[in-house]
C-alpha cells in the first residue's frame, strides 16, 4: 500500500514539474517574442530636435543593432556598423577615423574600430545617443549626446533573391545591375551570381539585393542559421572573415566586415556546368577557365598542374567586385608554354605577375585591357608584370590599354602614374606597334632593335602623391634598327640617336603645340633626317622651326637663317621666342 502511495506521489511531483516546465516554457517564448516586437519597434528613421543628427536603424536584436548615424550637415559619419548589446534595450559599438586622399585633398571617414566609443540606449518613443568625445570626432561634427525622436519608419523594399537567377538566362535588366552585381554565364546561362555591398556610399541602392536568405544588414550568426555550419572559414585583414558554405546543390561564399556585417556573397554550382573545379580554378581539359578567388588577402597562386591554356576573360571581374578598399595584392606565376588567350586577363583585379624563365614571346593582345580604361587614372599601379631576362619580343597590343586620359598625361608631361607596370629587361630586342600602349615605361631595353608605336618613356620619382618628371630623354641604344615616327617624334620628349639614324616608319600626325627635339652625334644625318621625317610631305616654315636639332659637342649647328650656338657647362637659358 506505502508502495503504491509512494509511486503516486512521485507520478503527481513529476507531473507537476511538468507542467509547470511547459507553462514556463510557453511564458518566456511569449516574453521572448514579445521582447523582439518591441525591439522591432525601434526600426525606423530617427531625427534630433534640431535636425542635424539622423540614426537610421535598420534591425534590432536581443544580440545586436544594424544602424547608420550622420551629420546631416557635414555628412560624415558611420553608413552602416553594428552595436552589440550589454543589457536590455542598450547598446554599445566602436569605431576609428581612418584618413585617406582624395584628388591630393585629405580626408577623414568614420570606420570600424577599437579607438572610440559609442552608446545607443532605447527609452519609450525615444532613443537616447552617446558619442564619445575626441577631438577627431568633434571636427568631423559626430559628437552627440541627446534624444532623437522617430520621424518615419524605413520605406519598403521589394527584394530581388540573385539565387534564383542561377541555371536561367541572364535578364535583361542586367546591364542595369552591372555596377550591384556580377553576373556570370556559361552555355547561356547565369553559373555564378556576386554582390558587394561594402560601399558604403551606395548600400541603400543595394539592400533589395539578397543571396539565399541573406542580405547587408545580416550577421555571422545569421549565416550559420541560414546555411549550417561553414566548410571553411579564414580571417583577412581589418578583421574580415571569409566563410564557405555548401547547402544543396550551391557553394556560398561569404565576407564579414569588422562589426561582423556581410558584405559580400558569392554564389557558384558544387559541380560547374563546365569543366571541373580545382581549387579556386575551374578547369576543362588543360584549358583554365575561370579564377574564382576573391581579392581580400594578399595571396601567392599557384598555377595548377597540367594547364597549357588559359582562356579568353579567365582573370576577368566585374568592377563591382573590386568596390572594397581592402583590396590586397595577389601574386600569379605562369610557367613556360602555357599559351594565354587574347582578353584573358581583361579588366582582372590587383595582381603581381611574373612570367617564368623560358618566356621567349607574349602574343598579340594576350595580356591587352587589364584595367579598365575609365578606372585607368584612379588605379596607379594596379597591376605589376616582371618579365624574364629570356623574353625577346612583345607582339602587337600584348600590353595594350584602352586609350584614355591617362595618355594625354603623359604627352603632356603632366602629372600621371601608370596604372600597369611592366618591368622590362636589356634582353629585349622587339617591341611591336602599341604592345606597351598607355603604359609608362622607366628603361628603354639597351638591345633593342624595333621600337614600334605609343611607347611611353620617362624616369619618374614619387614625392608626396605627386610625380615628378627628372628626365624626360630617349636614350636609343646604338642596336637600334627600326623605329616608328610617331614614337621618335613624340611630343615634349628629347631624343638622343646614337649611331646611325634607325629606319623610320609609319605616318606621323603634327601637332601645333608639339615641340620635338633631336641631337644627332653627326651634323650631316640632319639632311638625310629632315628628308625621312614624313613620307614625302613638304614641312611648312613653322614646322621647320618647331623642330630643333642639337647636335652633340661643342657646337649646334642650324642651316640656313639658323644660327650657330655653342655649350656651355652653363643651363641653357636660350628663349622661345628668339626662334
Amino acid at each position: 500500500m506505502r508502495k503504491k502511495q509512494l509511486l503516486l506521489m512521485i507520478i503527481v511531483v513529476v507531473g507537476a514539474a511538468l507542467f509547470l516546465s511547459v507553462i514556463g516554457y510557453v511564458w518566456m517564448k511569449r516574453d521572448k517574442e514579445e521582447y523582439a516586437r518591441w525591439l522591432a519597434g525601434y526600426r525606423g528613421i530617427w531625427v534630433s530636435a534640431d535636425g542635424k543628427h539622423k540614426l537610421t536603424v535598420r534591425r534590432t536584436t536581443s544580440a545586436h543593432m544594424v544602424f547608420s548615424f550622420e551629420n546631416n550637415d557635414t555628412g560624415k559619419g558611420l553608413s552602416l556598423a553594428s552595436a552589440v548589446a550589454t543589457g536590455d534595450g542598450e547598446y554599445v559599438f566602436y569605431y576609428s577615423v581612418e584618413s585617406y586622399k582624395e584628388k591630393n585633398v585629405q580626408k577623414n571617414r568614420l570606420n570600424y574600430g577599437s579607438d572610440f566609443e559609442g552608446k545607443i540606449l532605447l527609452n519609450e518613443k525615444e532613443i537616447h545617443v552617446e558619442v564619445e568625445r575626441n577631438k577627431q570626432a568633434v571636427s568631423d561634427g559626430f559628437v552627440f549626446q541627446g534624444k532623437l525622436k522617430k520621424k518615419e519608419a524605413l520605406p519598403k523594399v521589394e527584394e530581388v533573391n540573385l539565387t534564383a537567377l542561377m541555371g536561367k538566362r541572364i535578364p535583361r535588366k542586367y546591364d542595369e545591375w552591372k555596377s550591384l552585381v556580377c553576373l556570370e554565364e556559361q552555355q547561356r546561362k547565369v553559373s555564378r551570381v556576386h554582390i558587394i555591398w561594402d560601399d558604403k556610399r551606395n548600400y541603400k541602392s543595394m539592400e533589395k539585393y539578397v543571396l539565399s536568405d541573406i542580405d547587408c544588414f545580416c550577421l555571422s550568426s545569421d549565416l550559420e542559421n541560414a546555411l549550417g555550419k561553414p566548410v571553411s572559414e579564414e580571417k583577412l585583414d581589418a578583421n574580415r572573415y571569409k566563410r564557405v558554405f555548401e547547402k544543396g546543390n550551391f557553394r556560398y561564399e561569404f565576407i564579414t566586415d569588422g562589426y561582423g556585417l556581410v558584405v559580400e556573397a558569392d554564389c557558384q554550382y558544387r559541380k560547374p556546368i563546365r569543366g571541373r573545379r580545382e581549387g579556386d580554378f575551374i578547369i576543362e581539359g588543360d584549358t583554365l577557365l575561370r579564377y574564382l578567388g576573391d581579392y581580400e588577402k594578399e595571396r601567392r597562386i599557384e598555377f595548377p598542374k597540367g594547364v597549357k591554356r588559359i582562356a579568353e576573360g579567365a582573370f576577368t571581374v566585374e568592377d563591382s567586385a573590386l568596390f572594397s578598399t581592402c583590396i590586397r595584392v595577389s601574386e600569379l606565376k605562369i610557367p613556360k608554354g602555357i599559351l594565354v588567350e587574347p582578353y584573358a586577363f581583361r579588366n582582372c583585379g590587383k595582381w603581381k605577375i611574373e612570367l617564368e624563365d623560358g618566356w621567349t614571346t607574349v602574343e598579340e593582345k594576350s595580356f591587352a585591357h587589364m584595367i579598365e580604361k575609365d578606372k585607368q587614372r584612379s588605379r596607379p599601379k594596379w597591376v605589376e608584370v616582371v618579365l624574364p631576362k629570356t623574353m625577346r619580343r612583345l607582339r602587337e597590343n600584348a600590353f595594350a590599354l584602352e586609350e584614355s586620359e591617362i595618355q594625354e598625361l603623359y604627352d603632356s608631361g603632366t602629372q600621371g602614374l601608370s596604372p600597369l607596370v611592366v618591368k622590362l629587361n636589356d634582353t629585349l630586342e622587339y617591341i611591336e606597334d602599341d604592345a606597351l600602349k598607355g603604359i609608362l615605361c622607366e628603361d628603354i631595353p639597351s638591345h633593342l632593335i624595333e621600337l614600334g608605336t605609343n611607347f611611353f618613356y620617362s624616369y619618374m620619382n614619387e614625392n608626396y602623391g605627386y610625380v615628378v618628371y627628372e628626365d624626360n630623354t630617349y636614350r636609343l641604344p646604338a642596336t637600334l634598327k627600326k623605329i616608328a615616327r610617331s614614337t621618335l617624334l613624340s611630343p615634349n620628349r628629347y631624343v638622343i640617336i646614337k649611331g646611325d639614324l634607325p629606319q623610320l616608319y609609319g605616318k606621323l600626325d603634327y601637332q601645333e603645340e608639339s615641340d620635338w627635339e633631336i641631337q644627332l652625334e653627326d651634323k650631316k644625318q640632319w639632311e638625310e633626317l629632315f628628308k625621312r621625317l614624313v613620307d614625302g610631305q613638304r614641312l611648312t616654315e613653322q614646322e621647320e622651326k618647331e623642330i630643333r636639332l642639337r647636335l652633340s659637342g661643342e657646337k649646334v649647328y642650324y642651316e640656313d637663317d639658323w644660327e650657330i650656338m655653342y655649350d656651355s657647362d652653363e643651363e641653357d637659358d636660350w628663349d622661345d621666342e628668339n626662334w
